[in-house]
Order: C-alpha cells, then structure tokens, then sequence
C-alpha cells in the first residue's frame, strides 16, 4: 500500500527533475523527393508534422526554418543557421508510377557527419533476426506500395529509434566523461607564517648551505689569523726603522670568524642529521655568533 502510494509522487518528481534538463535541439530536414499528386494532397506538411510530434514526444525540440535545402550536402549550413548540432534528414524518392519509393530512410545528423542511420534494409533486416511474426510493409521495389500513411508511419519509427540510440549514447558519453574526470582537489589548508625549514627537502639544503658556510667562514678566519702581525705601507720613510707605517691586527675579527665557522658548520651537520621528519627549525645570526633553535 504504502509503495503504490508513493509511485505517483516518485513519477511526478523524476517528470520535473526531466522537465528541469534543457531538451536538444534537433533541425528537421525534408529532403523527400515527392510525386506531383502528393504535393497536392499536402503529403510533405503531414509527414513533417508527424515527424515533429515524434521528435518532441522524445524529449528532444524540434526546430524549424526557412531553407531551400533538401538533401545532405547543406545539412551544416542548416544547423549552423537554426544554432543545432544535430540534423534530422527524411529521405526517399519516388518512382514515375507513384507505387512504390526508394531509399526511404532517416540519417542523424552531428557536427559535421552522419552519425547513424535507418531504412527498410535495416526494419527488415531487424526483423527477420528476431524471426518476428507478420508482415513487413514495404515501400521500395519491386513490390512496395507506399501510400502517404506507410510513408509517415516509416519515417516516425526511424526517427524515434535513431533519437532513442542517440540519447542513450549521450547519457553514457557524459558518464564516461564523469569517469574519467580527475578527483577534485582538495583547498589549500591555510599554513602559519614562514618558517625557515618546514619539509625533507627544505632541511637538506639549508644543512648544507650552513655547513658550507662554516667552510668558507673558517677559511676566512684562517687567513685572517695569518694576516695578524703583518705590515703595510711599508715605503721607505724617515723615522720609520723598518720602513713600514702601519701593522695589522687581526686576531678578534680571526676568532670571532672561526667561531662563527664552526658554529655555521655545526648547525648544518645537526639540520642534516634531524632531518628525519617533519620538522621546523630556525637559524638566528647575533653579533656574537648564530644560534639554532628547532623542534623536532
């Protein structure tokens, strides 16, 4: 009780939700090659207006306009004029006795292309391998006779199949397309304010930075230590008894330089040696000398 009570609401609901989507506009193409009697009986307007009626009864918006083009040489011009991307072209050619027509088919057509197709063959050819009961009316030879009615019924069965085919492949492209559609990436978390090292990478490069640092500090600090004691302007001048004004002294700036140089070296070899993990470390350069606070 309760399921056939709700089953009018869960149809009304998946008719909205249908309702909802824009339907695809199709152009429908008369490109039927009709005998002088049927265009006096107005044949042409009754198959293109059940055609029409087909095309909308599956979901689909007909869309009509003024052309001179009957047959698929033009099919992009029409649908570039009425903003389509498809085409529906209704064939068939009558011959002089007016019994019977020949290649009475419908073609879909996308983008640039039949897309597919049906005629009589493709009608008989379904039905004999379904071994299905009755008979197949035809209107081609040699046995046709293809009054206005069979013809209009034959065009509206072949259009509703090729639009049914047609929605289907839609649906499974746009799920394919769904499918293979790379995950949606997660936002960026919102990070701290900068810290020296944050990552692996990171803290190689700065370990190894400091400790070359340290390296060349040292030998700074080396050549300054040699440098101690040594003159200069040492030009021969009265009063002067070896012949030098000045003498340098370079002993503080040379301590102060190995200091820093191993403590630079230092701080690089610990960087490399922590750098385990995650972790955030900072390098604090003092007139004194550097320090390097971290956690780990």
């Amino acid at each position: 009780m309760v399921v056939n009570a709700l089953l009018p609401t869960l149809l009304l609901m998946s008719s909205v939700a249908q309702a909802s989507e824009p339907a695809t506009r199709v152009v429908v193409l008369d490109a039927l090659v009709l005998p002088p009697s049927f265009q006096k009986a107005n044949v042409r307007a009754n198959v293109e207006q059940g055609v029409t009626e087909t095309v909308r009864a599956h979901g689909w918006e007909p869309v009509s306009i003024a052309t001179e083009c009957r047959d698929l040489g033009c099919a992009g011009a029409v649908a570039k004029a009425a903003k389509t991307l498809y085409v529906l072209i209704l064939v068939g050619r009558y011959a002089a006795n007016d019994t019977y027509a020949t290649d009475v088919g419908v073609s879909l057509w996308r983008d640039g292309t039949i897309v597919a197709s049906r005629s009589e063959t493709d009608e008989e050819a379904e039905h004999n391998n379904k071994s299905a009961t009755g008979v197949t009316l035809r209107c081609g030879p040699p046995d046709g006779t293809c009054t206005p009615q069979l013809l209009a019924t034959k065009l509206q069965q072949y259009a509703a199949k090729l639009l049914e085919d047609e929605s289907a492949a839609a649906r499974a492209r746009v799920a394919a397309a769904v499918a293979v559609a790379p995950p949606p990436q997660p936002a960026a978390q919102a990070t701290s304010p900068a810290v020296p090292v944050e990552d692996r990478g990171g803290g190689r490069i700065l370990g190894w930075s400091l400790v070359g640092a340290g390296v060349l500090l040292g030998g700074g600090a080396l050549a300054l230590w040699a440098a101690n004691g040594s003159k200069t302007h040492c030009n021969a001048a009265p009063g002067d008894a070896d012949g030098c004004r000045f003498e340098r002294r370079t002993n503080t700036a040379a301590v102060v330089a190995g200091f820093t140089a191993v403590a630079s070296a230092a701080a690089g070899i610990v960087v490399l040696v922590v750098d385990r993990g995650p972790s955030r470390m900072a390098l604090s350069v003092h007139p004194s000398g550097l320090s390097l606070e971290g956690r780990f």
